[in-house]
């Protein structure tokens, strides 16, 4: 794990101090060795962590068709995962999200990067 902790900082420590505060406030869903790197790194630079703040992004599995609210995380690329079968998982968002919707106002659906 010491190894995985000096991966995330060395990426951490090319980061801009506002990219750090913004990364902090979704420590909940970081996996432990980027999360233990990320406090550290606030830390060195006396910055303050913004806190977790939950994710409420939907995931949808197209195999098992059913929403997910307890998947897997791959714990290198963070994909999300089905527990049920295994297949990598669509999420669903919002278009005030900022995630690339074409602004008619409807849930849309996209495949999760790996």
């Amino acid at each position: 794990m010491r190894q995985e902790i000096s991966d995330f900082a060395r990426t951490y420590s090319g980061m801009a101090d506002e990219e750090l505060v913004e990364l902090s406030a979704e420590s909940a869903s970081l996996v432990d060795a980027a999360g233990k790197a990320l406090q550290d790194e606030l830390q060195r630079r006396g910055l303050k962590p913004q806190g977790p703040v939950k994710i409420t992004t939907a995931s949808y599995c197209s195999h098992c068709e059913r929403h997910i609210t307890d998947p897997l995380t791959c714990g290198s690329c963070s994909a999300r995962i089905c527990r049920v079968c295994g297949t990598p998982l669509e999420v669903e968002w919002d278009v005030e999200d900022k995630s690339g919707g074409d602004g008619s106002g409807e849930m849309q659906t996209g495949q999760v990067a790996g």
